[in-house]
């Protein structure tokens, strides 16, 4: 891979201005970066203006918008995306990787109760006892939601199935379920190989190695279970957006490769925030981050980070109680 280089970037597209002022960035670590409020075509390899993304989530039928769970900014342009596609005329169901399907019948009854307030949905649901950053920086997302009247829906597996999963392994799930996901099969060894690499460093050597396969399995039961919840949620409603993790979003072995065989007849789009770097100045450097040759996205913003901590200090605590799973 070519070292980060300023020359890299076309002269027209930094013609093109950021889609936020800086003084309008919630977050403000390299808020002045060259990528900081452009977006990148990936297939194209160019950058694209925010109308532009606009318009072309607005006909897809399922989109997802992978964030920084902890990055406010994120959460904000995930609420301008929604915001664009119901004034085009869109009402897509509004999944959350960060609501389990045990919270589906408290969320039904908020709703019931309280179908246009945002305001106390955290509180109701018990959105900040799960471990999910405040529910105010997620606010704006379900206010452009309720305002609209679109539905939302609780789409990772519920406590019962990944402790049975935990347990037993991938024969706990319903033999139709694991048919229609792909989880009857083997990933392929690459692949399989590339997602143990990631835990490891996902969680900066601490998580013991034995420990690992059964990460990777539970990350693979995830993006499937995520993918079948949010598609039978959409059946009632104008196609799906999807709020979650940028590693669920990935096009090659994400939620999207699932969607790609439980709806071969729709288009998903993958519209992932990431925060820029100092030193990577080429858009496709950020492929590292990930592990591939090129982002595996379909769109990608910039934005400024939340801080410039290590997060193997940052969370060095909790990853060394890692060292005594069994």
């Amino acid at each position: 891979m070519r070292s980060p280089s300023f020359n890299f970037i076309p002269a027209m597209a930094l013609l093109i201005s950021a889609c936020i002022p800086a003084s309008s960035w919630i977050t403000s670590n390299s808020v002045d970066h060259i990528l900081v409020g452009h977006i990148w075509d990936v297939r194209e390899k160019r950058f694209v203006t925010e109308m532009d993304i606009f318009e072309r989530v607005s006909v897809a039928d399922f989109v997802l918008l992978g964030e920084k769970h902890d990055n406010s900014d994120h959460h904000v342009l995930q609420s301008r995306i929604l915001a664009a596609m119901i004034d085009r005329g869109r009402r897509p169901v509004v999944g959350f990787e960060m609501l389990t399907t045990d919270q589906t019948s408290a969320l039904s009854q908020y709703l019931q109760d309280h179908p246009r307030d945002a305001d106390g949905l955290g509180t109701a649901i018990g959105w900040e006892a799960n471990g999910w950053p405040n529910w105010r920086q997620y606010q704006p997302i379900a206010d452009v939601a309720l305002r609209a009247g679109l539905p939302l829906a609780a789409v990772s597996p519920s406590r019962r199935i990944t402790g049975e999963i935990r347990k037993k392994g991938l024969r706990a799930l319903d033999a139709q379920i694991s048919t229609r996901t792909a989880l009857n099969t083997e990933p392929l060894p690459s692949v399989q190989s590339a997602m143990e690499e990631e835990v490891r460093e996902a969680h900066c050597g601490y998580l013991p190695e034995r420990a690992i396969p059964a990460v990777v399995r539970m990350q693979r039961v995830r993006d499937a279970l995520m993918a079948d919840n949010w598609e039978s949620a959409s059946r009632q409603a104008d196609g799906g957006v999807l709020i979650t993790g940028a590693g669920h979003a990935r096009n090659d072995r994400g939620v999207p490769a699932i969607m790609a065989r439980l709806r071969p007849d729709a288009r998903s789009l993958a519209v992932t925030f990431l925060e820029v770097q100092d030193d990577w100045t080429e858009p496709d450097s950020y492929a590292r981050v990930f592990g591939t040759e090129t982002l595996p996205f379909d769109y990608v913003w910039f934005t400024p980070r939340v801080d410039d901590l290590d997060p193997c200090e940052k969370f060095s605590a909790s990853l060394k109680q890692l060292e005594n799973i069994k």
